[in-house]
């Protein structure tokens, strides 16, 4: 008897309806085993695929060719999706390998509360790390580090806009270089020009680089690099994604970071429904 889960299909942190990354919920009581999840995620192709037990708000997240650890866009397409089936915009609290995330509305834009960020030495050198991501040392302001939000992203500040939108990073480098046990190498370059902060986002195996049209976990990273660089809250930051994709569709993103006064980092964005159905497998 085949496997029939129903889904849900949003854009997340899109300005508009058609704008943001694709993100699929699926419907399971009970999660099928890891390899049927990961062909599920091939199959839909939209950049993640949330496989959520509603009734206890447990979820695992996948891409067409891994798993995350965690992920700030499906933490809220998943309350979208919850939303959507009881009628009801109120907070959650949803349930994952990395712990459990609290999710809430306000106004028109779904919010999830980041769990403190670590940050320590890549144990690369500089010129290497810079050399995988296709920059110049002249380029980067400070040191690359590895900071976790839910997962480890290396994170890369640049002295300027045109040096994120110039990036170009080689799969096989940035994966020997910013590779952690558990997860797929990823690596997040941005810029500050006051309040308006410009991200791009790179996941990378030994063979395939793949950019981001929006990672809510690289800007809640930033949030709390921000804050072990002694930023004084509270603060926010608006940021932009999605400028460079090299696609024939290319969406931009924007994210909602904030950090109140007792520290906390909170990441927000818009979510649309654009469909739904049923697939057998």
């Amino acid at each position: 008897m085949p496997l029939l889960l129903r889904f849900h299909h949003f854009n997340v942190f899109g300005e508009r309806r058609t704008g943001g990354g694709g993100v699929v919920v699926c419907e399971t009581p009970e999660f099928p085993d890891p390899r049927t999840m990961q062909a599920l995620a091939y199959q839909l192709q939209a950049p993640e695929t949330v496989f959520l037990d509603v009734a206890h708000r447990r979820l695992r997240v996948y891409t067409p060719q891994y798993e995350q650890p965690f992920s700030g866009q499906a933490m809220l397409a998943a309350a979208a999706a919850c939303a959507h089936l009881t009628g009801v915009r109120e907070p959650q609290l949803f349930y994952g390998a990395h712990g459990d995330t609290r999710v809430w509305p306000h106004d028109d834009l779904w919010w999830f509360h980041s769990r403190p960020a670590a940050a320590r030495p890549s144990g690369v050198a500089t010129p290497t790390l810079l050399a995988g991501l296709g920059l110049l040392p002249q380029d980067v302001v400070g040191t690359p580090r590895l900071v976790n939000a839910g997962m480890d992203i290396l994170l890369v500040e640049t002295r300027s806009r045109q040096s994120v939108l110039q990036a170009a990073p080689q799969a096989a480098l940035l994966a020997q270089h910013a590779q952690v046990p558990g997860q797929v190498a990823a690596a997040a370059v941005w810029c500050r020009d006051g309040d308006l902060a410009t991200l791009r986002v790179f996941n990378s195996d030994q063979f395939n680089l793949y950019e981001e049209f929006g990672s809510g976990t690289a800007a809640a990273a930033i949030g709390g690099w921000m804050l072990n660089q002694g930023g004084k809250p509270p603060f926010s930051l608006k940021l932009e994604q999605g400028h460079t994709i090299h696609r024939l569709v290319t969406r931009l993103s924007v994210l909602h970071l904030h950090v109140d006064d007792a520290r906390h980092v909170r990441v927000g964005g818009k979510v649309w429904r654009v469909g739904g159905g049923e697939i057998e497998w």
